[in-house]
Protein backbone atom coordinates (compact mmCIF):
# COMPACT_ATOMS: atom_id res chain seq x y z
CA UNK A 1 0.00 0.00 0.00
CA UNK A 2 1.28 3.49 -0.95
CA UNK A 3 1.99 6.13 1.68
CA UNK A 4 -1.10 8.33 0.36
CA UNK A 5 -3.33 5.00 0.27
CA UNK A 6 -2.11 4.34 3.73
CA UNK A 7 -2.86 8.39 5.23
CA UNK A 8 -6.91 7.34 3.52
CA UNK A 9 -7.52 4.28 5.13
CA UNK A 10 -6.49 5.80 8.51
CA UNK A 11 -8.11 8.73 8.28
CA UNK A 12 -11.49 6.61 6.87
CA UNK A 13 -10.87 4.50 9.94
CA UNK A 14 -10.88 7.49 12.46
CA UNK A 15 -14.03 8.85 10.58
CA UNK A 16 -15.98 5.84 10.99
CA UNK A 17 -14.98 5.37 14.74
CA UNK A 18 -15.99 9.40 15.61
CA UNK A 19 -19.47 8.79 13.71
CA UNK A 20 -20.34 6.08 15.98
CA UNK A 21 -19.43 7.93 19.30
CA UNK A 22 -21.21 11.24 18.61
CA UNK A 23 -24.93 11.51 19.07
CA UNK A 24 -27.39 13.86 19.24
CA UNK A 25 -31.27 14.37 18.60
CA UNK A 26 -31.01 13.00 15.31
CA UNK A 27 -28.66 9.97 16.27
CA UNK A 28 -30.97 9.23 19.02
CA UNK A 29 -28.38 7.69 21.38
CA UNK A 30 -26.97 9.08 24.86
CA UNK A 31 -25.60 8.62 27.54
CA UNK A 32 -26.64 8.17 31.28
CA UNK A 33 -27.48 11.28 32.51
CA UNK A 34 -26.91 13.25 28.90
CA UNK A 35 -29.61 16.42 28.31
CA UNK A 36 -32.03 15.29 26.04
CA UNK A 37 -33.76 17.82 23.55
CA UNK A 38 -37.73 17.39 23.73
CA UNK A 39 -39.93 18.45 20.80
CA UNK A 40 -43.56 19.75 21.14
CA UNK A 41 -46.34 20.51 18.75
CA UNK A 42 -48.60 23.42 19.51
CA UNK A 43 -50.98 23.45 16.92
CA UNK A 44 -54.22 21.73 16.92
CA UNK A 45 -56.38 20.46 19.86
CA UNK A 46 -53.11 20.02 22.32
CA UNK A 47 -52.33 23.65 22.17
CA UNK A 48 -52.82 23.50 26.03
CA UNK A 49 -49.24 22.50 27.03
CA UNK A 50 -50.76 21.22 30.08
CA UNK A 51 -52.55 18.45 28.49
Amino acid sequence: MTKRGHHLFVCLLVVCLISDTISDEHSHTYEDNEEVVLWMNTVGPYHNRQE
